[in-house]
C-alpha cells in the first residue's frame, strides 16, 4: 500500500469507531431515558415525562443525567401524594439505570460500534476516569480504540517483525 492509502485506511477505521461510539452511546441515552421514564412515570410523581427525556438527554455524558435529574426528582416524590411510595419508586428507578443500564447493558451496545471487548470498555473508562475526571470517562473509549487501531496498524507489525523470526526456528 501507498502510504497515502495507508493513512485513508486507517483514518476511515478510526472514523468507525469514533462514529460507532457516539452511535452506541446514544442508544444507551435512548435506553436509559426510557427506563427513566418509565420508572417516574410508574413512581406517580409529577414531571415524569420531562423528567426523563432530561435523564436521557443529559446521559451523554454518564453521571450527569444522574445527579442533574436525580435530585429533582426525589424533591418532587417527596412532596407528590404518596411520598413514601414516589420516593422509593424513583430511587429504584435511578438504581436500575446506574447499576444495570449504565454498568451491564451500555459496554456491550458501545463494544458493538468500537470493536472494543466489554471489560477492555469498563477499564478504560475506570482508568479514564481515575486520571483525567468526568473528561477522562467521556474520552476513554473513543481513545482506547483509536490506540487498539494504530496499534495493530502500527505497532503490532513491527512487534511481529522483530519476535517473528525467532519464533519459526530460524535465525
Amino acid at each position: 500500500l501507498s502510504h497515502e492509502t495507508e493513512v485513508c485506511y486507517v483514518l476511515h477505521q478510526i472514523d468507525g469507531a469514533v462514529s460507532g461510539f457516539f452511535r452506541g452511546r446514544f442508544i444507551v441515552c435512548f435506553v436509559s431515558g426510557a427506563v427513566t421514564t418509565l420508572g417516574l412515570l410508574l413512581s406517580g410523581i409529577n414531571y415524569w415525562l420531562i423528567l426523563g427525556i432530561a435523564a436521557g438527554v443529559l446521559n451523554i455524558i454518564p453521571f450527569i443525567g444522574f445527579v442533574v435529574v436525580f435530585v429533582p426528582s426525589v424533591l418532587i416524590a417527596l412532596v407528590s401524594e404518596h411520598a413514601v411510595f414516589s420516593t422509593v419508586g424513583v430511587v429504584l428507578t435511578f438504581a436500575a439505570v446506574e447499576g444495570v443500564v449504565e454498568p451491564f447493558v451500555g459496554p456491550f451496545v458501545i463494544a458493538q460500534g468500537v470493536r472494543l471487548h466489554p471489560v477492555t470498555i469498563i477499564a478504560a473508562i475506570m482508568a479514564g476516569g481515575t486520571l483525567f475526571g468526568l473528561l477522562g470517562v467521556f474520552l476513554a473509549v473513543p481513545v482506547t480504540a483509536i490506540i487498539k487501531i494504530l496499534s495493530e496498524h502500527y505497532l503490532a507489525p513491527v512487534v511481529w517483525d522483530v519476535l517473528g523470526p525467532s519464533r519459526s526456528g530460524k535465525s
